[in-house]
């Protein structure tokens, strides 16, 4: 059933996010631009007989892809309230609509529509039609009534195969619709409580599970008595047939699947282990009616924390590759016969090895009569002094912690835990501490960190109701516009560093003093890039004076003499670490200078790269003429400063990184990037030729991506 949702969606171009390409012109009066208009509708039929009925309030995301390069996006159709069209440069697109996320969940589902070789003829409307259809699988669950009212409690869990989540589906819940993604395996568990608490599971797989198909488990019991058998009918509606499945479990009386352990081994209760423990840790699992199966969920490196996902082991006549990979994680085990009353696992040599952390470890027994036994293990190995964080201070991607400890061994890193305050799990702390056997005290940096995110970090020692817990908040993490240079506009012979109209423009250059004499020193460049557009400065003498070609945060104030005006700063209050980028230099000799550095002349020019934090109370005006510039030693309100200079002909992009060397802790107001071909050009010195470019600028704010030279520069210590 294709059911239309009669919104037309004209791209207006203010509404989207434009992600630095060439092909994308916005200036009014270009001859080569053409229109985009773009029609969505919905098809909600599924493969099978269940429909759902489209929704007004379904927001849709619009994509416009040049190539593989994404040019313009929306996140909402809605938005989208005036009918303008999207302006594109003349060529061929693709157009991907979507809605939701392809992933697990209830009232989740994931549509996809693509539109493919969409052509834009200039001066033309092309209109663009999508039809979005499903592209996850739909899951219903029910239990009629003879499973109702046998059974004290029951539920079904669908996964889609990749130990991502699933569903699960219960009294609560069953008229839910639930959607997984189309991985090609759809994994079901049905788990039966009888009232004296007697518990049953059976599971089942489906394979070539497609997008768009719905399936609809049904479950019902055949016959049910005091001894015997009883036959659960499970009923599946998908797109190829209606299939019916018997699956037997026997409701007689019998002594169920058991297990138990070791001395000083008690899985029954959230356990402490010591780092390195070799003390025997063994289980053995009995089953009067033979184990039908035997499954082992275990953390699939031995080296990590909790968190990662768990691999299972089926030991009923596992093969010997099985076998041999639970040895080498240390577990040691046996292939068990189908049948077989009894079973043991060793976890002694698996537990030893492991670093501190929380880890689980599963087993599952199910016997021949449909009984099942659960075994979870829930551990922490912890160290055997005691430590703890003191004092936290959170950057935006990082965090220097500082703690101290009271046993006569320095701690490692692996002792400490910490995680986001909103998620249960922890992650162990890797990266190595500074310690202070005198006053016992240590230093340490989390990094991969989240902006503006709050986190809980403790240290896990062996007297766990000692290990104390500190929260902390990073701070945000900015960036600027244009950063890339992808955007730019031309006025008359004035090339300006931001698209027309945008708000605030952020960088600048000194074109408007040269443009009218020499044409502008900085220009986009469309061929020499790292990616999409990059920033060309030359130095040039124009007319009366030099000027090398530059480019920075703040605006154009006014000509002034022989120089100019510039005000320096954008609007700015994160603290990076570094700022990063991609360079290439061609110097020349300098043949023009001005007073101090007359002396200079033959040598070869340099290029500039700088990038300042201050608590300026305005914009600096910087003036050429009568030689107004910062003070970059002693301005007390500068906080961070950042410089490179150089000399030598790269022949090519190359990388470069500017740590930035704070003076205090205070926050910024202003950031000012400059780049210039001429380090001394506004002195009016520099050679004339000298060539630099400059693209794909970006704030680092994650010091544990920076070498340990760079990051003592930053001076965050």
């Amino acid at each position: 059933m294709k059911r239309n949702i009669s919104i037309i969606l004209m791209a207006l171009s203010a509404l989207f996010v434009f992600l630095g390409c060439n092909d994308v012109v916005l200036e009014e009066g270009n001859q080569d631009v053409g229109y985009l208009s773009v029609s969505l509708g919905r098809d909600d039929a599924v493969i099978s007989k269940a429909i759902t009925e489209p929704s007004a309030d379904m927001a849709f995301k619009v994509e416009v892809y040049k190539g593989n390069e994404l040019v313009a996006s929306t996140d909402d159709h809605r938005k989208l309230t005036e009918l303008a069209p999207l302006t594109l440069r003349v060529g061929t697109y693709r157009v991907v609509a979507s809605y939701g996320d392809n992933k697990t969940g209830f009232d989740a589902p994931y549509y996809v529509g693509v539109s493919e070789n969409v052509v834009v003829e200039r001066d033309k409307v092309t209109k663009s039609e999508i039809v979005c259809t499903l592209a996850n699988v739909m899951v219903t669950v029910n239990f009629d009534e003879t499973i109702k009212s046998n059974f004290k409690s029951y539920s079904v869990f669908v996964e889609d195969g990749t130990d991502n989540g699933g569903l699960t589906f219960s009294a609560g819940n069953l008229g839910a619709t639930g959607y997984i993604p189309a991985t090609g395996i759809l994994e079901w568990e049905l788990t039966l409580e009888k009232s004296d608490g007697t518990p049953y599971k059976t599971s089942g797989a489906y394979d070539k599970v497609q997008a768009r198909q719905h399936f609809n488990l049904n479950f019902s019991l055949d016959e049910m008595e005091e001894s015997g058998y009883g036959a659960i009918r499970l009923e599946v509606n998908d797109e190829l047939v209606e299939q019916e499945f018997n699956l037997e479990l026997d409701f007689s009386e019998s002594e169920l699947p058991s297990f138990s352990s070791n001395d000083g081994f008690n899985v029954t209760n959230q356990m402490s282990v010591i780092v390195g423990d070799e003390s025997e840790k063994i289980l053995t699992f009995t089953a009067p009616e033979g184990i039908r199966s035997m499954i082992l969920a275990v953390d699939g490196n031995v080296a990590t924390r909790s968190d990662v996902p768990m691999k299972w082991y089926e030991l009923v006549e596992a093969s010997d590759e099985v076998i041999a990979d639970l040895a080498a994680k240390g577990i040691k085990t046996q292939s068990i016969a189908f049948g077989a009353t009894s079973a043991s696992v060793d976890m002694t040599e698996y537990i030893s090895v492991l670093p501190p952390g929380n880890y689980n470890f599963d087993v599952t027994v199910y016997d021949t009569k449909g009984h099942v036994s659960e075994c979870p293990i829930d551990f922490n190995v912890v160290s055997d002094f005691n430590a703890e964080i003191t004092e936290v201070t959170p950057w935006a991607e990082f965090a220097v912690i500082k703690g101290e400890y009271f046993s006569e061994t320095a701690p490692e890193a692996g002792i400490f835990m910490y995680r986001k305050a909103s998620e249960s799990s922890w992650r162990r702390f890797s990266s190595p501490l500074v310690c202070n056997t005198s006053s016992k005290t240590f230093t340490g940096e989390i990094g991969g960190l989240d902006p503006e995110c709050k986190y809980v970090i403790k240290a896990v020692s062996a007297d766990e109701a000692s290990a104390k817990e500190v929260e902390f908040t990073t701070a945000q993490a900015q960036t600027l516009y244009n950063m890339s240079f992808n955007d730019w506009y031309q006025d008359d012979k004035v090339w300006y560093p931001f698209a027309k109209g945008a708000s605030p423009n952020v960088w600048d250059s000194a074109n408007t003093a040269t443009a009218s004499f020499g044409g502008s020193s900085t220009t986009p460049e469309y061929s020499h890039v790292v990616s999409g557009t990059a920033a060309r400065m030359e130095s040039k003498y124009v007319v009366i004076a030099f000027a090398a070609g530059n480019i920075y945060t703040g605006n154009f104030g006014s000509i002034n003499g022989l120089g100019a005006i510039l005000d320096w700063g954008a609007s700015f209050s994160s603290r990076p670490v570094a700022l990063k980028g991609w360079y290439d230099y061609s110097p020349a000799a300098i043949n023009r200078t001005k007073s101090p550095y007359d002396d200079l002349k033959g040598q070869k020019d340099k290029c500039q790269l700088m990038v300042l934090l201050t608590d300026w109370t305005e914009q600096f005006e910087i003036n050429t003429t009568d030689g107004k510039f910062v003070d970059f030693d002693n301005d007390p309100n500068i906080i961070g400063f950042g410089k490179y200079q150089s000399d030598v002909t790269t022949g090519g992009y190359r990388e470069f990184v500017i740590p930035i060397e704070y003076r205090n802790s205070r926050t910024p107001k202003y950031i000012v990037i400059v780049a210039a071909s001429s380090y001394l050009g506004d002195y009016f010195t520099g050679g004339e030729g000298s060539t630099l470019y400059v693209d794909e600028f970006s704030l680092e704010y994650d010091v544990t991506r920076l070498t340990e030279e760079q990051k003592a520069k930053v001076n965050y210590r």
